[in-house]
Protein backbone atom coordinates (compact mmCIF):
# COMPACT_ATOMS: atom_id res chain seq x y z
CA UNK A 1 0.00 0.00 0.00
CA UNK A 2 2.90 2.36 0.73
CA UNK A 3 4.26 1.88 -2.79
CA UNK A 4 0.78 2.47 -4.21
CA UNK A 5 0.45 5.70 -2.27
CA UNK A 6 3.88 6.96 -3.21
CA UNK A 7 3.40 6.09 -6.87
CA UNK A 8 -0.04 7.71 -7.02
CA UNK A 9 0.66 10.96 -5.18
CA UNK A 10 4.36 11.66 -5.74
CA UNK A 11 4.95 10.70 -9.35
CA UNK A 12 5.26 13.71 -11.69
CA UNK A 13 3.17 14.04 -14.84
CA UNK A 14 4.22 11.36 -17.31
CA UNK A 15 1.76 12.16 -20.06
CA UNK A 16 4.60 12.80 -22.47
CA UNK A 17 6.15 9.36 -21.99
CA UNK A 18 6.45 7.59 -25.34
CA UNK A 19 5.67 3.93 -24.72
CA UNK A 20 7.16 1.29 -27.02
CA UNK A 21 4.93 -1.77 -26.62
CA UNK A 22 7.38 -3.99 -28.48
CA UNK A 23 9.67 -3.86 -25.43
CA UNK A 24 9.07 -5.08 -21.88
CA UNK A 25 8.12 -2.48 -19.33
CA UNK A 26 11.43 -2.36 -17.50
CA UNK A 27 13.26 -1.72 -20.77
CA UNK A 28 11.16 1.41 -21.39
CA UNK A 29 12.17 3.12 -18.16
CA UNK A 30 14.97 5.53 -18.96
CA UNK A 31 17.38 5.29 -16.05
CA UNK A 32 19.65 7.84 -17.73
CA UNK A 33 16.92 10.47 -17.93
CA UNK A 34 17.90 13.86 -16.57
CA UNK A 35 17.03 14.30 -12.89
CA UNK A 36 14.64 17.26 -12.57
CA UNK A 37 13.90 17.17 -8.80
CA UNK A 38 15.55 15.73 -5.72
CA UNK A 39 12.85 13.03 -5.62
CA UNK A 40 13.36 11.95 -9.23
CA UNK A 41 15.80 9.08 -8.48
CA UNK A 42 13.11 7.48 -6.32
CA UNK A 43 10.63 7.29 -9.18
CA UNK A 44 12.74 4.85 -11.20
CA UNK A 45 12.82 2.50 -8.22
CA UNK A 46 9.09 2.95 -7.71
CA UNK A 47 8.43 2.09 -11.36
CA UNK A 48 10.43 -1.12 -10.95
CA UNK A 49 8.82 -1.94 -7.60
CA UNK A 50 5.37 -1.41 -9.05
CA UNK A 51 6.19 -3.62 -12.01
CA UNK A 52 7.43 -6.35 -9.67
CA UNK A 53 4.25 -6.26 -7.63
CA UNK A 54 2.04 -6.34 -10.70
CA UNK A 55 3.83 -9.22 -12.35
CA UNK A 56 3.66 -11.20 -9.11
CA UNK A 57 -0.12 -11.51 -9.47
CA UNK A 58 0.33 -14.05 -12.29
CA UNK A 59 -3.32 -13.94 -13.36
CA UNK A 60 -4.63 -14.28 -16.90
CA UNK A 61 -6.30 -11.10 -18.09
CA UNK A 62 -9.73 -12.75 -18.23
CA UNK A 63 -9.48 -13.82 -14.60
CA UNK A 64 -8.30 -10.36 -13.61
CA UNK A 65 -11.21 -8.53 -15.20
CA UNK A 66 -13.69 -11.03 -13.78
CA UNK A 67 -12.34 -11.02 -10.26
CA UNK A 68 -11.37 -7.40 -9.68
CA UNK A 69 -15.00 -6.26 -9.60
CA UNK A 70 -15.83 -9.01 -7.09
CA UNK A 71 -13.00 -9.31 -4.61
CA UNK A 72 -9.89 -7.32 -5.62
CA UNK A 73 -8.71 -5.14 -2.77
CA UNK A 74 -9.01 -1.39 -3.27
CA UNK A 75 -5.30 -0.85 -2.68
CA UNK A 76 -4.43 -3.47 -5.31
CA UNK A 77 -6.69 -1.90 -7.91
CA UNK A 78 -5.44 1.60 -7.14
CA UNK A 79 -2.04 0.29 -8.06
CA UNK A 80 -3.36 -0.28 -11.57
CA UNK A 81 -4.84 3.21 -11.61
CA UNK A 82 -1.66 4.94 -10.53
CA UNK A 83 0.48 3.37 -13.26
CA UNK A 84 -1.88 4.42 -16.05
CA UNK A 85 0.92 5.81 -18.31
CA UNK A 86 2.24 2.27 -18.81
CA UNK A 87 -0.70 0.17 -17.59
CA UNK A 88 -1.24 -1.60 -20.93
CA UNK A 89 1.90 -3.70 -20.44
CA UNK A 90 1.14 -4.28 -16.77
CA UNK A 91 -2.29 -5.73 -17.46
CA UNK A 92 -0.98 -7.90 -20.27
CA UNK A 93 -1.36 -7.78 -24.01
CA UNK A 94 -5.03 -8.69 -23.86
CA UNK A 95 -6.01 -5.69 -21.72
CA UNK A 96 -3.71 -3.54 -23.81
CA UNK A 97 -5.65 -4.52 -26.90
CA UNK A 98 -9.07 -4.16 -25.29
CA UNK A 99 -8.50 -0.49 -24.49
CA UNK A 100 -7.06 0.27 -27.89
CA UNK A 101 -3.54 0.91 -26.67
CA UNK A 102 -2.11 -1.75 -28.94
CA UNK A 103 -2.88 -0.30 -32.34
CA UNK A 104 -1.89 -3.42 -34.23
CA UNK A 105 -4.60 -5.53 -32.60
CA UNK A 106 -7.48 -6.41 -34.90
CA UNK A 107 -10.80 -4.77 -33.97
CA UNK A 108 -12.65 -8.08 -33.70
CA UNK A 109 -10.10 -9.48 -31.27
CA UNK A 110 -10.95 -6.77 -28.74
CA UNK A 111 -14.58 -7.73 -28.28
CA UNK A 112 -14.06 -10.97 -26.30
CA UNK A 113 -11.57 -9.19 -24.06
CA UNK A 114 -14.00 -6.38 -23.28
CA UNK A 115 -16.85 -8.74 -22.47
CA UNK A 116 -15.69 -9.54 -18.89
CA UNK A 117 -15.71 -5.80 -18.12
CA UNK A 118 -18.96 -5.00 -19.92
CA UNK A 119 -20.83 -7.97 -18.48
CA UNK A 120 -19.50 -7.72 -14.93
CA UNK A 121 -22.21 -7.24 -12.29
CA UNK A 122 -22.09 -3.60 -11.18
CA UNK A 123 -25.29 -3.51 -9.16
CA UNK A 124 -24.07 -4.76 -5.79
CA UNK A 125 -22.80 -2.53 -3.02
CA UNK A 126 -19.37 -4.15 -3.06
CA UNK A 127 -18.85 -3.77 -6.78
CA UNK A 128 -19.99 -0.13 -6.68
CA UNK A 129 -16.69 0.81 -5.09
CA UNK A 130 -14.78 -0.77 -7.93
CA UNK A 131 -17.16 0.73 -10.48
CA UNK A 132 -16.06 4.14 -9.21
CA UNK A 133 -12.43 3.19 -9.71
CA UNK A 134 -13.24 1.82 -13.14
CA UNK A 135 -14.82 5.17 -14.06
CA UNK A 136 -11.64 6.87 -12.88
CA UNK A 137 -9.50 4.66 -15.11
CA UNK A 138 -11.74 5.32 -18.12
CA UNK A 139 -11.59 9.05 -17.46
CA UNK A 140 -7.80 9.04 -17.21
CA UNK A 141 -7.41 6.94 -20.34
CA UNK A 142 -9.65 9.22 -22.37
CA UNK A 143 -7.92 12.36 -21.13
CA UNK A 144 -4.46 10.96 -21.82
CA UNK A 145 -5.13 9.17 -25.12
CA UNK A 146 -7.53 11.63 -26.73
CA UNK A 147 -8.83 10.53 -30.12
CA UNK A 148 -6.89 7.24 -29.87
CA UNK A 149 -9.88 5.80 -27.98
CA UNK A 150 -12.21 6.31 -30.95
CA UNK A 151 -11.87 2.73 -32.32
CA UNK A 152 -13.19 1.32 -29.03
CA UNK A 153 -15.44 4.19 -27.95
CA UNK A 154 -18.60 2.11 -28.31
CA UNK A 155 -17.19 -0.73 -26.20
CA UNK A 156 -16.09 1.68 -23.48
CA UNK A 157 -19.53 3.25 -23.52
CA UNK A 158 -21.12 -0.19 -23.16
CA UNK A 159 -19.20 -0.53 -19.91
CA UNK A 160 -20.33 2.89 -18.63
CA UNK A 161 -23.92 2.32 -19.74
CA UNK A 162 -24.25 -0.57 -17.28
CA UNK A 163 -23.69 1.86 -14.42
CA UNK A 164 -26.55 4.07 -15.62
CA UNK A 165 -28.99 1.20 -16.11
CA UNK A 166 -31.36 0.63 -13.23
CA UNK A 167 -32.88 -2.69 -12.29
CA UNK A 168 -35.57 -3.94 -14.70
CA UNK A 169 -39.19 -4.26 -13.48
CA UNK A 170 -39.93 -7.31 -11.36
CA UNK A 171 -42.24 -8.77 -14.01
CA UNK A 172 -39.80 -8.14 -16.87
CA UNK A 173 -38.65 -11.16 -18.91
CA UNK A 174 -35.22 -12.59 -18.05
CA UNK A 175 -32.39 -10.71 -19.69
CA UNK A 176 -34.31 -7.42 -19.90
CA UNK A 177 -32.02 -4.42 -19.46
CA UNK A 178 -32.94 -1.62 -17.10
CA UNK A 179 -33.77 1.89 -18.27
CA UNK A 180 -30.93 4.36 -18.70
CA UNK A 181 -31.23 7.01 -16.00
CA UNK A 182 -29.16 9.42 -13.96
CA UNK A 183 -29.94 9.41 -10.25
CA UNK A 184 -28.48 12.18 -8.11
CA UNK A 185 -28.88 9.92 -5.07
CA UNK A 186 -26.29 7.43 -6.33
CA UNK A 187 -22.74 8.23 -5.27
CA UNK A 188 -21.33 6.49 -8.34
CA UNK A 189 -23.32 8.70 -10.72
CA UNK A 190 -20.92 11.66 -10.72
CA UNK A 191 -17.93 9.40 -11.38
CA UNK A 192 -19.74 7.83 -14.31
CA UNK A 193 -20.80 11.23 -15.67
CA UNK A 194 -17.24 12.56 -15.52
CA UNK A 195 -15.99 9.46 -17.32
CA UNK A 196 -18.73 9.94 -19.92
CA UNK A 197 -17.65 13.55 -20.43
CA UNK A 198 -14.05 12.49 -20.98
CA UNK A 199 -15.16 9.76 -23.39
CA UNK A 200 -17.32 12.17 -25.41
CA UNK A 201 -14.55 14.75 -25.67
CA UNK A 202 -12.06 12.09 -26.77
CA UNK A 203 -14.43 10.34 -29.18
CA UNK A 204 -15.52 13.38 -31.18
CA UNK A 205 -17.78 12.41 -34.10
CA UNK A 206 -17.63 8.75 -32.98
CA UNK A 207 -19.97 9.79 -30.17
CA UNK A 208 -22.81 9.53 -32.71
CA UNK A 209 -22.86 5.74 -32.18
CA UNK A 210 -24.15 6.17 -28.61
CA UNK A 211 -25.39 9.78 -28.63
CA UNK A 212 -29.01 8.75 -28.14
CA UNK A 213 -28.14 6.93 -24.91
CA UNK A 214 -26.16 9.89 -23.58
CA UNK A 215 -28.94 12.35 -24.40
CA UNK A 216 -31.37 10.08 -22.51
CA UNK A 217 -29.09 10.13 -19.48
CA UNK A 218 -28.57 13.90 -19.64
CA UNK A 219 -32.32 14.51 -19.86
CA UNK A 220 -32.83 12.27 -16.83
CA UNK A 221 -30.11 14.09 -14.92
CA UNK A 222 -31.55 17.52 -15.68
CA UNK A 223 -34.81 16.42 -14.08
CA UNK A 224 -32.92 16.30 -10.77
CA UNK A 225 -32.72 20.11 -10.82
CA UNK A 226 -36.16 20.18 -9.19
CA UNK A 227 -37.58 18.23 -6.29
CA UNK A 228 -34.97 17.13 -3.76
CA UNK A 229 -32.22 18.86 -5.70
CA UNK A 230 -34.07 22.14 -5.90
CA UNK A 231 -33.74 25.31 -3.98
CA UNK A 232 -35.77 28.48 -3.86
CA UNK A 233 -34.36 30.80 -6.47
CA UNK A 234 -37.02 33.42 -6.82
CA UNK A 235 -38.67 33.99 -10.17
CA UNK A 236 -36.92 33.37 -13.44
CA UNK A 237 -33.30 33.30 -14.38
CA UNK A 238 -32.51 36.71 -13.01
CA UNK A 239 -34.94 36.70 -10.14
CA UNK A 240 -34.76 39.65 -7.81
CA UNK A 241 -35.70 37.61 -4.75
CA UNK A 242 -33.43 34.68 -5.53
CA UNK A 243 -32.08 32.72 -2.60
CA UNK A 244 -29.74 29.79 -2.58
CA UNK A 245 -31.32 26.35 -2.47
CA UNK A 246 -31.20 23.42 -0.08
CA UNK A 247 -29.75 20.85 -2.44
CA UNK A 248 -26.67 18.89 -1.45
CA UNK A 249 -23.31 19.35 -3.07
CA UNK A 250 -23.50 15.94 -4.77
CA UNK A 251 -26.96 16.65 -6.18
CA UNK A 252 -25.90 20.03 -7.52
CA UNK A 253 -22.77 18.52 -8.98
CA UNK A 254 -24.77 15.84 -10.77
CA UNK A 255 -27.00 18.38 -12.48
CA UNK A 256 -24.07 20.67 -13.27
CA UNK A 257 -22.15 17.86 -14.96
CA UNK A 258 -25.24 16.98 -17.00
CA UNK A 259 -25.55 20.60 -18.11
CA UNK A 260 -21.90 20.70 -19.11
CA UNK A 261 -22.36 17.40 -20.94
CA UNK A 262 -24.82 19.17 -23.24
CA UNK A 263 -21.94 21.35 -24.40
CA UNK A 264 -19.59 18.37 -24.66
CA UNK A 265 -22.00 16.36 -26.81
CA UNK A 266 -22.87 19.33 -29.02
CA UNK A 267 -19.21 20.09 -29.69
CA UNK A 268 -18.45 16.43 -30.37
CA UNK A 269 -21.30 16.01 -32.86
CA UNK A 270 -21.28 19.47 -34.44
CA UNK A 271 -24.29 20.11 -36.72
CA UNK A 272 -25.31 16.46 -36.18
CA UNK A 273 -26.34 17.47 -32.65
CA UNK A 274 -29.50 19.17 -33.98
CA UNK A 275 -31.71 16.01 -34.04
CA UNK A 276 -30.91 15.36 -30.38
CA UNK A 277 -31.26 18.96 -29.19
CA UNK A 278 -35.01 19.41 -28.78
CA UNK A 279 -35.58 17.65 -25.41
CA UNK A 280 -32.41 19.13 -23.93
CA UNK A 281 -33.12 22.71 -25.00
CA UNK A 282 -36.71 22.39 -23.81
CA UNK A 283 -35.58 21.17 -20.41
CA UNK A 284 -32.91 23.87 -20.07
CA UNK A 285 -35.48 26.54 -20.91
CA UNK A 286 -37.71 25.17 -18.15
CA UNK A 287 -34.77 25.27 -15.75
CA UNK A 288 -34.12 28.94 -16.52
CA UNK A 289 -37.77 29.80 -15.91
CA UNK A 290 -38.41 27.60 -12.89
CA UNK A 291 -38.08 29.44 -9.55
CA UNK A 292 -37.47 26.10 -7.81
CA UNK A 293 -34.25 25.42 -9.67
CA UNK A 294 -31.08 26.15 -7.73
CA UNK A 295 -29.90 29.56 -8.92
CA UNK A 296 -26.25 28.50 -9.02
CA UNK A 297 -27.09 26.23 -11.95
CA UNK A 298 -28.56 28.92 -14.19
CA UNK A 299 -25.35 30.59 -15.44
CA UNK A 300 -23.92 27.26 -16.63
CA UNK A 301 -27.26 26.44 -18.30
CA UNK A 302 -26.94 29.67 -20.29
CA UNK A 303 -23.43 28.74 -21.40
CA UNK A 304 -24.68 25.30 -22.48
CA UNK A 305 -27.47 26.92 -24.51
CA UNK A 306 -24.86 29.05 -26.26
CA UNK A 307 -22.70 26.01 -26.98
CA UNK A 308 -25.68 24.21 -28.48
CA UNK A 309 -26.58 27.21 -30.64
CA UNK A 310 -23.04 27.58 -31.94
CA UNK A 311 -22.68 23.93 -32.94
CA UNK A 312 -26.22 23.51 -34.31
CA UNK A 313 -26.02 26.66 -36.41
CA UNK A 314 -28.45 29.54 -36.68
CA UNK A 315 -30.89 27.73 -38.92
CA UNK A 316 -31.41 24.85 -36.47
CA UNK A 317 -31.47 27.14 -33.42
CA UNK A 318 -33.86 29.70 -34.93
CA UNK A 319 -37.07 28.06 -33.54
CA UNK A 320 -35.72 28.55 -30.00
CA UNK A 321 -34.39 32.08 -30.50
CA UNK A 322 -37.34 34.13 -29.23
CA UNK A 323 -37.72 32.14 -26.03
CA UNK A 324 -34.08 32.14 -25.02
CA UNK A 325 -33.33 35.74 -25.99
CA UNK A 326 -36.19 36.94 -23.78
CA UNK A 327 -34.96 35.08 -20.73
CA UNK A 328 -31.31 36.00 -21.34
CA UNK A 329 -32.30 39.67 -21.48
CA UNK A 330 -34.14 39.36 -18.18
CA UNK A 331 -31.21 37.64 -16.50
CA UNK A 332 -28.56 39.98 -17.89
CA UNK A 333 -30.34 43.07 -16.55
CA UNK A 334 -30.57 41.81 -12.99
CA UNK A 335 -28.93 44.42 -10.78
CA UNK A 336 -27.07 44.01 -7.51
CA UNK A 337 -29.57 45.96 -5.41
CA UNK A 338 -32.51 43.61 -6.05
CA UNK A 339 -30.89 40.93 -3.91
CA UNK A 340 -30.74 40.52 -0.14
CA UNK A 341 -30.89 43.61 2.06
CA UNK A 342 -27.20 43.16 2.88
CA UNK A 343 -26.22 42.66 -0.76
CA UNK A 344 -23.19 44.98 -0.48
CA UNK A 345 -21.45 42.48 1.82
CA UNK A 346 -23.13 39.29 0.61
CA UNK A 347 -20.33 37.53 -1.27
CA UNK A 348 -22.60 34.79 -2.57
CA UNK A 349 -25.00 37.27 -4.13
CA UNK A 350 -22.23 39.42 -5.64
CA UNK A 351 -20.65 36.41 -7.31
CA UNK A 352 -24.05 35.19 -8.46
CA UNK A 353 -24.65 38.42 -10.41
CA UNK A 354 -21.16 38.13 -11.86
CA UNK A 355 -21.76 34.52 -12.95
CA UNK A 356 -25.20 35.40 -14.30
CA UNK A 357 -23.82 38.16 -16.52
CA UNK A 358 -20.94 35.97 -17.59
CA UNK A 359 -23.34 33.22 -18.67
CA UNK A 360 -25.56 35.68 -20.55
CA UNK A 361 -22.65 37.34 -22.38
CA UNK A 362 -21.14 33.99 -23.38
CA UNK A 363 -24.51 32.78 -24.65
CA UNK A 364 -25.00 35.98 -26.63
CA UNK A 365 -21.60 35.68 -28.30
CA UNK A 366 -22.23 32.06 -29.26
CA UNK A 367 -25.65 32.89 -30.70
CA UNK A 368 -24.27 35.84 -32.69
CA UNK A 369 -21.56 33.60 -34.11
CA UNK A 370 -24.01 30.85 -35.08
CA UNK A 371 -26.31 33.23 -36.98
CA UNK A 372 -23.44 35.11 -38.60
CA UNK A 373 -21.92 31.86 -39.90
CA UNK A 374 -25.22 30.98 -41.60
CA UNK A 375 -25.64 34.54 -42.99
CA UNK A 376 -28.78 34.93 -40.86
CA UNK A 377 -27.78 38.12 -39.05
CA UNK A 378 -30.90 39.93 -40.24
CA UNK A 379 -33.04 37.56 -38.17
CA UNK A 380 -30.92 38.40 -35.13
CA UNK A 381 -31.05 42.16 -35.73
CA UNK A 382 -34.24 42.51 -33.68
CA UNK A 383 -32.31 41.51 -30.55
CA UNK A 384 -29.28 43.81 -30.88
CA UNK A 385 -30.70 46.48 -28.57
CA UNK A 386 -31.56 43.82 -25.97
CA UNK A 387 -27.97 42.55 -26.06
CA UNK A 388 -26.65 46.10 -25.72
CA UNK A 389 -28.86 46.56 -22.63
CA UNK A 390 -26.75 43.93 -20.87
CA UNK A 391 -23.58 45.73 -22.01
CA UNK A 392 -25.06 48.91 -20.55
CA UNK A 393 -25.67 47.14 -17.21
CA UNK A 394 -22.04 46.02 -17.11
CA UNK A 395 -20.82 49.53 -17.97
CA UNK A 396 -22.72 50.93 -14.98
CA UNK A 397 -21.00 48.56 -12.55
CA UNK A 398 -18.60 49.86 -9.91
CA UNK A 399 -14.96 48.89 -10.54
CA UNK A 400 -14.88 47.55 -6.97
CA UNK A 401 -17.42 44.79 -7.63
CA UNK A 402 -16.33 41.15 -7.63
CA UNK A 403 -15.17 39.89 -11.01
CA UNK A 404 -16.16 43.06 -12.86
CA UNK A 405 -13.03 42.86 -15.02
CA UNK A 406 -14.20 39.56 -16.52
CA UNK A 407 -17.66 40.95 -17.25
CA UNK A 408 -16.19 44.09 -18.85
CA UNK A 409 -13.87 42.03 -21.05
CA UNK A 410 -16.76 39.85 -22.24
CA UNK A 411 -19.02 42.87 -22.82
CA UNK A 412 -16.35 44.46 -25.02
CA UNK A 413 -15.96 41.20 -26.94
CA UNK A 414 -19.72 41.05 -27.53
CA UNK A 415 -19.76 44.62 -28.84
CA UNK A 416 -16.86 43.75 -31.14
CA UNK A 417 -18.75 40.72 -32.47
CA UNK A 418 -21.82 42.87 -33.14
CA UNK A 419 -19.76 45.52 -34.94
CA UNK A 420 -18.07 42.94 -37.16
CA UNK A 421 -21.51 41.48 -37.91
CA UNK A 422 -23.47 44.67 -38.63
CA UNK A 423 -20.73 47.07 -39.68
CA UNK A 424 -20.94 50.84 -40.06
CA UNK A 425 -24.58 51.50 -39.13
CA UNK A 426 -24.20 49.95 -35.70
CA UNK A 427 -20.78 51.57 -35.23
CA UNK A 428 -22.26 55.02 -35.81
CA UNK A 429 -24.94 54.33 -33.21
CA UNK A 430 -22.40 53.08 -30.66
CA UNK A 431 -20.09 56.06 -31.11
CA UNK A 432 -22.95 58.30 -29.95
CA UNK A 433 -24.06 56.03 -27.09
CA UNK A 434 -22.98 57.31 -23.63
CA UNK A 435 -22.74 53.79 -22.21
CA UNK A 436 -20.02 52.86 -24.71
CA UNK A 437 -17.69 55.58 -23.48
CA UNK A 438 -18.61 54.58 -19.93
CA UNK A 439 -17.64 50.97 -20.68
CA UNK A 440 -14.31 51.95 -22.21
CA UNK A 441 -13.52 54.27 -19.30
CA UNK A 442 -14.32 51.46 -16.86
CA UNK A 443 -11.86 49.25 -18.73
CA UNK A 444 -9.30 52.05 -18.46
CA UNK A 445 -9.79 52.28 -14.70
CA UNK A 446 -9.48 48.53 -14.29
CA UNK A 447 -6.30 48.60 -16.38
CA UNK A 448 -4.57 50.79 -13.81
CA UNK A 449 -4.70 47.95 -11.28
CA UNK A 450 -1.89 46.20 -13.18
CA UNK A 451 -3.17 42.68 -12.66
CA UNK A 452 -3.93 40.14 -15.38
CA UNK A 453 -7.65 40.93 -15.47
CA UNK A 454 -7.14 44.67 -15.65
CA UNK A 455 -4.52 44.44 -18.37
CA UNK A 456 -6.81 42.16 -20.42
CA UNK A 457 -9.59 44.77 -20.14
CA UNK A 458 -7.25 47.51 -21.28
CA UNK A 459 -6.11 45.49 -24.29
CA UNK A 460 -9.71 44.69 -25.25
CA UNK A 461 -10.67 48.36 -24.96
CA UNK A 462 -7.84 49.36 -27.29
CA UNK A 463 -8.89 46.63 -29.73
CA UNK A 464 -12.50 47.85 -29.70
CA UNK A 465 -11.50 51.47 -30.35
CA UNK A 466 -9.48 50.34 -33.36
CA UNK A 467 -12.37 48.22 -34.62
CA UNK A 468 -14.82 51.10 -34.31
CA UNK A 469 -12.42 53.39 -36.15
CA UNK A 470 -12.18 50.87 -38.98
CA UNK A 471 -15.96 50.69 -39.46
CA UNK A 472 -16.72 54.39 -38.92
Amino acid sequence: MLVCWERQFLTPDTSDVQRDFSKPLHACIDTEREVSTYLSPLFVRLHLSTFGLLTSFKRPVFTFFRNFLKCLRVCEYRLYVCVHPVWGECLGKGACACMGLKRRAHADSRKPLLRPVVESPLSTAVSSRFAGLLCGVIQILCLRLGDQVQPVASQIWACLARIFRGSPPANAPPGTAGQLSCSASESITNDALLATSALVNASGPSTAAFAEDIVCIIASGLENSTGSAAGSSGGGAGAAAATSGSSTTDELQTVRICVELVGDVSRALGPAFAPYSSPLLARMYQMLQDPNVERALKPCVMVAVGDAAMTMGGEAFAPYLDSFMAILHQAGNTTYDVGPSNWQVNEEWLWYIHDLREGVLQAYMSIVYSFKEKCMQEQLKLYVNAMLDVVKAVAATSPKMRGVDENVKQAIELVGDLISTYGGDLTLHLQRAPFMEQLLQLAQVLGTVKDAGGEACLQKAQWLRQLMARYS
